[in-house]
């Protein structure tokens, strides 16, 4: 005999039901102090039979029953469940007799969508809790949610059942109901996990609200595998400061909330906040908590904790009455330097290597080491991060290749002195990689007394000889502007050793400091191009390409030496002419130490928010780097370029960047050899 759903509660069921109780009694403590002569709501929109038939409640009466203890002021609680089966429905209204009247609590027979607006129209502007708990997926639209969160006071917890739609996801039937789901048709083509949830939150975010979450995996003892994700959404600070503190405490095991901002470890996060108060001048605690919860894994407590601190310490003072207090920088912590250190737009100066706190002094920095497989076959010890790897980091997610269709790139390291890029190319994957940041791919520069403490403590280090590429998640000259310039800060630092290097990759021409720097041993500028017709229609913000090579030549010329990358190679009608001419235009002025070549790709993160789609049409083939050009087409134009530069400029320092093993084979080239741009 099957069993029933309803038969017996099971752990999933559990630790949903287990962080809904603990929300909604916070929740509710919330509404009784804010709206003591409202009357507040539960939407329970797949509320099923009400009780398991071994005798636990479901989420209907746990949350009666919660609410009908907290009902201690004039507010008035109440309970609305929506059911669409007949006999679920029924059964839920049995249930009703277990309250005794104590509570309203009303049943709907009909589907979440057609019985919303009659919901929406009883609560109004009264504060409502949606628990949004379907079976499946079908029947939760996200045009239902946005038409919920639109309204003031309101709040969502969803399930996002992952489990049904991985198997379904393929289904005929199931392409509208996934459509309705997602709020866009973006969805077809989605790979993994990762992509679809990264989807889902960011259309919820698309609304205004706060999104956060977790997972909960398959029951059993070493179970990998996703059940559903818990999201929640709402357009209200204070219910987000508390579901993100019930989460946290049920389970710290895996959030989905991606890592675009540093895991900062407590004493960063102190100087971070005190960073904030001295470069505004003066924040409202409720700008603070913003960035606490939305830009770090901190919670309330923390801020709390971090404006003690730096209250005891002098740092900043607190104005204003309780609930809305200013805090102001204390003139007590020292000079004006670092007031300009980090800053959305260029940074005032890079040069202060004060910190934000002067004291106590800042501990060793730990440098962490790991066992590597090299391309060459070799195996070698390599730095793998540097303290908490938000600075400098190794980019090893690229396994060594072994099939056809394995991506080809080294293990190189980063020095990730800011994210994001002012250039906005239309293919740029930082539009993928940063789609959940408030400011999305726009430049940001880090704590740069961290950059620069990070960055010594790996150049004192005992590591092997490293070309620390800057250029991964940011243009490295996009600051070059005066006393903002960010080569005038780095260059010394390395410029003081002859071990390690620097790589500067940027579409700019801004290269004054460069001219000007009493010395660049240590220093490798990469150029990144493309052909004229290319740049013109999707590098629109960029320097023009005629520009680029003059400052590559300027460059070469005062002895430096310069690469580039030809990336990405797209199949324009009429490509060959347009590649072809771009390299005479470059050996025409210069002769590069390495060229790199890439083929137009992009993730699928990437490919979902990037407003200009229209590169998109050149990608037909699938990799492990994302979609691609046809692999026929992709080898005709390598070798096109490739036999140019061998034939007509004797020059062979050529590798691809992120290509996969096979086309590597197609070219005659061996990747074991690799000298590409990101390494020594």
């Amino acid at each position: 005999m099957q069993e029933n759903l309803f038969d017996k509660k099971k752990k999933p069921s559990v630790t949903k039901h287990q962080l809904l109780g603990k929300y909604l009694r916070a929740w509710a403590i919330i509404i009784r102090k804010k709206f003591p002569r409202s009357d507040a709501w539960y939407v329970d929109a797949f509320a099923g039979e009400g009780k398991y038939r071994s005798g636990e409640k479901g989420s209907p009466l746990i949350a009666a029953d919660l609410l009908r203890e907290e009902q201690k002021t004039t507010c008035r609680f109440h309970v609305i469940c929506i059911e669409k089966d007949k006999a679920r429905a029924r059964k839920l209204r049995q249930c009703e007799a277990d309250l005794e009247g104590s509570i309203p609590f009303a049943v709907r027979q009909g589907e979440f969508v057609s019985e919303l607006p009659w919901v929406l129209e009883r609560i109004g502007s009264d504060p409502a809790f949606f628990f949004l708990d379907p079976l499946g997926f079908a029947g939760m639209p996200l045009a239902a949610i946005d038409q919920i969160l639109t309204l003031p006071h309101k709040e969502v917890l969803v399930n996002f059942m992952w489990n049904a739609i991985q198997w379904w996801s393929k289904a005929p039937s199931s392409q509208r109901a996934l459509t309705e789901l997602m709020g866009t048709d973006a969805w077809r083509g989605l790979g993994g996990e990762d992509e679809w949830i990264d989807l889902y939150v960011r259309q919820l975010r698309a609304t205004g609200s706060y999104v956060w979450g977790f997972r909960n995996k398959f029951p059993g003892t070493g179970a990998k595998r996703t059940l559903y994700y818990l999201v929640y959404a709402t357009k209200v600070l204070i219910a987000f400061k508390i579901m993100k503190d019930v989460m946290f405490k049920q389970d710290t095991r895996r959030y989905f909330e991606p890592d675009l901002f540093e895991q900062m470890e407590f004493s960063e996060f102190v100087k971070e906040v005190h960073r904030r108060v001295r470069t505004a001048g003066a924040l409202p605690r409720r700008d603070l908590l913003e960035f606490t919860l939305c830009e770090t894994q901190h919670l309330d407590r923390h801020l709390r904790k971090a404006l003690k601190q730096l209250q005891e310490a002098g740092r900043i003072i607190k104005e204003g009455p309780p609930q809305s207090p200013v805090y102001r920088g204390s003139g007590q912590s020292g000079s004006g330097n670092d007031a300009g250190l980090v800053q959305e737009r260029a940074p005032a100066s890079y040069g202060s290597s004060s910190s934000a706190l002067a004291a106590p002094p800042f501990p060793r920095i730990k440098i962490s080491y790991g066992n590597y497989e090299c391309l060459d076959g070799t195996e070698r010890t390599l730095v793998r991060r540097v303290g908490d790897g938000s600075i400098v980091k190794r980019f090893d997610r690229t396994p060594i290749p072994k099939k056809e269709r394995d991506v080809v790139c080294p293990h190189f390291l980063e020095l990730k002195w800011a994210y994001g890029c002012p250039y906005d190319c239309a293919w740029c994957y930082l539009k993928g990689t940063f789609r959940f940041s408030p400011k999305g791919p726009q430049p940001t520069v880090k704590r740069l007394d961290k950059v620069r403490r990070h960055t010594i403590a790996f150049l004192e280090s005992d590591s092997q000889p490293e070309l620390l590429n800057t250029g991964e998640i940011a243009d490295s000259l996009m600051y070059e502007s005066g006393r903002n310039s960010f080569v005038s800060f780095i260059l010394p630092l390395f410029e003081a050793q002859n071990k390690h290097k620097v790589l500067l990759l940027s579409k700019s021409n801004r290269i004054d400091s460069l001219l000007s720097a009493p010395s660049h041993r240590q220093v490798v500028a990469s150029f990144s191009l493309n052909a004229r017709d290319v740049a013109s229609k999707w590098e629109t913000r960029a320097p023009a390409v005629s520009d680029r090579i003059k400052a590559a030549k300027a460059l070469f010329d005062e002895g430096y030496e310069v690469r580039i990358r030809i990336d990405p190679l797209v199949p324009v009608p009429g490509w060959r002419q347009a590649y072809l001419r771009l390299l005479d235009e470059v050996f025409e002025d210069f002769r590069p130490a390495r060229i790199t070549l890439g083929s137009l790709r992009g993730l699928q993160s990437t490919i979902n928010n990037c407003p200009d789609k229209t590169w998109v049409a050149y990608l037909s083939d699938t990799s492990g780097w994302g979609r691609r050009v046809d692999f026929g087409l992709r080898c005709d134009m390598f070798a096109t370029l490739i036999e140019a530069l061998r034939q007509q400029y004797d020059y062979a320092t050529v590798a691809l960047c992120k290509e996969t093993l096979g086309l590597w084979a197609t070219q005659g080239m061996d990747f074991r050899r690799i000298q590409c741009n990101c390494i020594l």
